[in-house]
């Protein structure tokens, strides 16, 4: 008798759960997406938005998913076009990932950038595999000056800690032409200035730099000049490349306000 129990009530559970699935779907999670170039702060920003938001969310990084590719790059030994795939098979993956988690009703707290290896491309698959969730795009942005003056401190304490997936290499501020690019008009926001100065003071080689990624300052120093056109001017305003919900300076305010005026914008209404 108590088997026969046991089991009616096993199936009026499991008629009430497949009722709630097809009458009272879960509602997918919203993606919050901190976009920037690398060391603008989207990490420290994205932990302490995450201490503050609790369990419902889930913090994902791109940084997790291609960190070990780039450092291995050199080992791999890959062709630029072969690199470029496996980063963007790892990306999928992520987007898997964010998918699953929000598809069971979990928010999804995204450092990434969006932009990644290929600009509008990147963008345009960001977007696609994202399709169909609600997201909110909050842009980390931090002047190039700064962001390279990160990367040094970051390196060589990542050096004397030998924690070498933390090390970033310079040739990641090229992300600043994919996220950024010259106000042309009174419409668009003007996030400050970018002068010529501030890339030569940027690329000035630090005493510790191999004489092997000499070649990759002139590099990103050429590229960066080409894109802004500072070859003829010696400053440009700058502005975001997408349209965000909300932007955040890191050089201006703290990572604690940056974490408090997101909270503020979209979760304390």
């Amino acid at each position: 008798m108590g088997k026969s129990k046991s089991f009616l009530l096993f199936v009026v559970i499991g008629f009430v759960v497949v009722v709630l699935y097809f009458f009272y779907p879960v509602k997918p999670g919203r993606v919050i997406i901190l976009d920037g170039v690398s060391s603008s702060g989207k990490t420290s920003v994205s932990n302490c938005l995450l201490r503050r938001l609790g369990c419902s969310y889930k913090k994902i990084a791109l940084d997790d998913y291609v960190a070990d590719l780039f450092l291995a790059k050199k080992e791999l030994n890959l062709p630029q076009k072969s690199f470029i795939a496996l980063i963007s098979e790892r990306r999928n993956q992520m987007y898997q990932d964010i998918r699953r988690w929000t598809s069971c009703g979990k928010h999804v707290l995204l450092d990434t950038v969006l932009s990644g290896l290929e600009g509008k491309k990147d963008v345009s698959i960001a977007f696609e595999k994202l399709q169909g969730l609600e997201i909110v795009k909050i842009l980390v942005y931090c002047p190039l000056s700064l962001i390279t003056e990160r990367i040094e401190k970051r390196n060589a304490k990542s050096f004397f800690e030998d924690k070498p997936k933390e090390m970033r290499s310079i040739a990641a501020t090229l992300q600043f032409c994919n996220v950024y690019k010259v106000l042309h008009s009174e419409d668009e926001f003007c996030l400050g200035t970018l002068s010529k100065k501030d890339i030569d003071m940027a690329y000035e080689f630090p005493d510790f730099v191999p004489k092997q990624d000499i070649q990759i300052f002139h590099s990103v120093k050429k590229r960066l000049l080409s894109c802004f056109g500072l070859h003829e001017r010696a400053s440009v305003k700058i502005t975001p490349r997408l349209r965000y919900e909300y932007i955040i300076d890191t050089s201006k305010s703290s990572v604690k306000e940056c974490a408090d005026n997101v909270c503020i914008k979209f979760f304390l209404k």
